[in-house]
């Protein structure tokens, strides 16, 4: 199981990114590490939110784009960061992003999380894949951060329903 700060601790700790203009987050005990960019093994056929493989001292890991997955736009090639999830998150995957930003501590009693939505709104499958990555949002002094859960990336990248 995961380390974490305590649940009953008024402040959260997360690894934020940026994706185009967007900023993101993800629990900091879901991140194995941080890399500056690598190059990414490009595999023909693979669905639009893969962007490849990549070996890390000998290890493959799958990478997926953020920006499909969350925006719904690619991120431009020459991504500036990797983000490696533990093992715990998922099997050996990692995301490209334009920017890895700061670690953050956010006050619990400041995240605002989303509402389900009423069973009347039609929403395409990709907004739903994008809404069900988020577990919620935080304003913070320069952005608003939406917060992802980060166990939610790799199935949400391997769905049936992509490209």
């Amino acid at each position: 199981m995961m380390e974490a700060i305590e649940n009953d601790s008024p402040i959260a700790l997360y690894c934020s990114f940026w994706v185009g203009r967007h900023c993101f987050a993800v629990p900091s005990n879901a991140v194995s590490e941080v890399h500056t960019p690598v190059p990414v093994t490009r595999v023909p056929g693979l669905k639009s939110t893969v962007s490849g493989y990549v070996n890390l001292r000998g290890q493959l890991y799958l990478v997926l784009d953020p920006g499909e997955l969350l925006i719904g736009a690619p991120i431009a090639d020459g991504s500036a960061g990797l983000i490696v999830f533990r093992p715990e998150v998922g099997e050996a995957f990692a995301i490209c992003v334009d920017q890895v930003g700061d670690m953050l501590s956010i006050h619990r009693a400041k995240i605002h999380t989303p509402k389900a939505r009423a069973d009347d709104i039609d929403l395409s499958d990709d907004s739903h894949n994008r809404e069900s990555l988020i577990s919620g949002r935080a304003t913070m002094e320069t952005c608003l951060v939406t917060l992802i859960d980060a166990s939610k990336l790799l199935p949400a990248a391997l769905h049936d329903g992509g490209a």
